[in-house]
């Protein structure tokens, strides 16, 4: 029996250490280092999922660190470093989450899953983030903070130019100042330039205001076209302007007023009625005229004025005439002067008789 005993004694001494090593040899490492490839799924999906996973954190890290974001750098860089060592300890881990608390299971799995809900706040820095992480700030965020500066700079600027044309002198450096006389030269010009504008002004605005002529029809008066007296000689010399009528209507008519108004200078001159052994009185001086009586009115040239004096005078002519109740106006233009004026003997406008140069 001692025997036998001390026979098995010795068998389960030299069993148990072969057994012991078989077991620990049965039990293949996740991951070897230099060891064969795996041959089996099983064997090849812990190699695919932690080499993708680590090499996902490393190529992160690469990335994050040649564009310098530190941050990204950071995070991909203990990501990295963390499932390398969670590949290396997979066995010990897997041992020790066994006998791990659920708690802590829970609870672990609660972070991981606020993490991923936190991911896209954080990625587009919303809040709560947008307090820690703040996005540089873009060229329109820049114009729109700097448009107050901006426009206050713009205005200082127009400020300075203001006072800068108010502190320029009157007359450029250098340039000598006219004397008393010349002064006094260019005031009188400008007088009476202003003189000569004030007279056609009130010309104009005196004939716009006057009512349309009357027609034949409704007109007591017929009245004829403009024409002159004059004085012969190798040129005329026109001594007056006179405008015929003749009294077509049933009743006399009263003669208010009658001028002419130079539509070239401005100047006006009274219409005079000839009134025979009386003279030339004012149209207001005579008593109503007659029926079929024709008469003249006719304004005098003081001085008498050559052809060409008078066109340039006169080259235009308004005339007025008011009777009863009605006005009349007529305007003559520088065409109907100007052909009025080349039919007098010896007149400078159009054709005339000429001397050959070379006749004797």
């Amino acid at each position: 029996m001692r025997r036998t005993f001390g026979e098995s004694n010795i068998l389960r001494s030299d069993i148990t250490p072969a057994i012991e090593q078989s077991g620990r040899s049965s039990e293949k490492p996740i991951v070897s280092e230099g060891g064969p490839l795996p041959k089996t799924w099983r064997e090849a999906v812990p190699y695919v999922v932690w080499g993708v996973l680590v090499l996902g954190f490393g190529l992160e890290f690469v990335t994050a660190l040649v564009h310098a974001e530190w941050l990204h750098a950071i995070v991909s860089f203990v990501g990295l470093i963390g499932l390398m060592a969670v590949a290396l300890h997979w066995t010990r881990l897997k041992t020790w989450a066994t006998h791990l608390s659920p708690n802590w299971v829970a609870a672990t799995f609660s972070l991981l899953f606020l993490a991923i809900i936190l991911a896209p706040f954080a990625e587009q820095r919303r809040w709560p983030f947008s307090i820690v992480f703040h996005d540089p700030p873009t060229a329109e965020d820049i114009a729109k903070t700097t448009a107050p500066i901006q426009a206050q700079l713009d205005a200082a600027n127009r400020e300075l130019q203001a006072e800068r044309q108010k502190a320029k002198p009157l007359m450029p450096p250098g340039q000598p100042l006219i004397t008393e006389s010349q002064a006094a030269k260019e005031l009188e010009t400008v007088r009476s330039q202003i003189a000569d504008l004030k007279q056609q002004n009130d010309a104009l605005r005196q004939a716009s205001s006057q009512q349309a002529p009357a027609t034949a029809d409704q007109s007591p008066i017929k009245w004829g076209q403009l024409g002159f007296g004059y004085m012969g000689g190798a040129e005329p010399t026109f001594i007056d302007i006179e405008i015929p009528a003749s009294i077509t209507g049933a009743l006399p008519v009263e003669l208010k007023d009658a001028y002419i108004i130079s539509g070239t200078t401005g100047a006006r001159l009274p219409m005079m009625l000839d009134a025979g052994k009386a003279g030339k009185i004012l149209p207001r001086e005579a008593y109503p005229i007659p029926n079929g009586i024709s008469f003249y009115l006719t304004a005098e040239l003081k001085p008498p004025l050559s052809t060409l004096d008078l066109l340039s005078q006169w080259g235009k002519v308004y005339f007025f005439a008011e009777y009863g109740d009605k006005k009349y106006q007529a305007t003559f233009d520088e065409n109907y002067m100007r052909t009025q004026l080349s039919k007098y003997r010896g007149s400078p406008l159009g054709a005339h008789i000429t001397k050959k140069p070379d006749a004797k």
